[in-house]
């Protein structure tokens, strides 16, 4: 059942929802202002990994200002609820994608630019974002793409693995070096930006398979479909751009996303 309310802000829709989260659009009653509620319940089979992964989002999130990374406004409690109150963006690259699969060219590289462009903001934290994904490529109502979702994000000098030994990420956009379970860097939000940029231009992700580890393994040992094969419109310098971006070697990308900024 939808919520009235969460503290001052007025429930209008619920607008996603993912593991034990569940993200509301709502209106703040002192001010007007249309934001969206991030809201974790802390029921008993809630395990402590879930609740420092959803603080570590808002602590990160929170430490980074820029335009093309969701703004979070505050924190809070209320009742038995964590709550995280964000900039509210209208719509998401994953939706975007459903509705009209493969993108034009230039508007896939707009995209992808806006979201190169934050990366730099969370790496100058010293910040990898390490879950790039459409689902997490928000596009506001100028067209404008802003990064969330920072729970899984870790810092520059820390590993790829959680405490567990689980790979950290989303197999199909995860990059060969995390799967290894080796240290994550700006080169590997490079790549996964970089199985994006693909989907958003072929309609198709780059790397699939029957299972995960199938798929993970792909990452590793499968070179990409030629993308202009897959669509004719996109130009010789895109695809040697792509080629670059999904290099197995962190040392054969780009060192920084600028490239992808056009």
């Amino acid at each position: 059942m939808l919520p009235k309310q969460i503290g001052r802000y007025v429930v209008e829709s619920e607008i996603g929802s993912g593991g034990q989260a569940i993200v509301y659009k709502c209106r703040d009653s002192k001010t007007g202002e249309i934001v969206a509620v991030k809201a974790l319940r802390a029921q008993g089979q809630m395990d402590a990994a879930r609740l420092e992964r959803f603080h570590r989002e808002i602590e990160i999130g929170s430490a980074i200002r820029h335009q093309n990374v969701v703004r979070i406004l505050e924190q809070g409690t209320d009742d038995d609820l964590h709550v995280a109150v964000m900039e509210y963006v209208s719509g998401s690259l994953s939706e975007l994608m459903d509705e009209n699969g493969a993108l034009e060219p230039i508007r896939a590289l707009e995209i992808a630019a806006d979201s190169a462009r934050g990366l730099p903001a969370a790496h100058a934290n010293g910040i990898v974002h390490r879950n790039v994904k459409p689902q997490n490529i928000l596009v506001d109502a100028l067209d404008r793409a802003k990064l969330t979702d920072f729970g899984v994000a870790r810092a520059l000098d820390a590993a790829t693995m959680t405490r567990t030994g689980a790979v950290v990420g989303t197999p199909y956009y995860i990059s060969p070096e995390q799967v290894d379970g080796q240290r994550a860097d700006i080169r590997s939000d490079i790549y996964s930006l970089g199985c994006v940029l693909f989907e958003m231009l072929a309609g198709q992700v780059p790397f699939d398979g029957e299972t995960p580890l199938a798929v993970m393994r792909s990452h590793m040992e499968t070179p990409p479909p030629d993308i202009h094969t897959l669509n004719a419109e996109v130009s010789l310098d895109i695809t040697a751009l792509l080629n670059r971006c999904l290099a197995k070697s962190p040392a054969e990308r780009f060192e920084t996303p600028d490239a992808l900024v056009v």
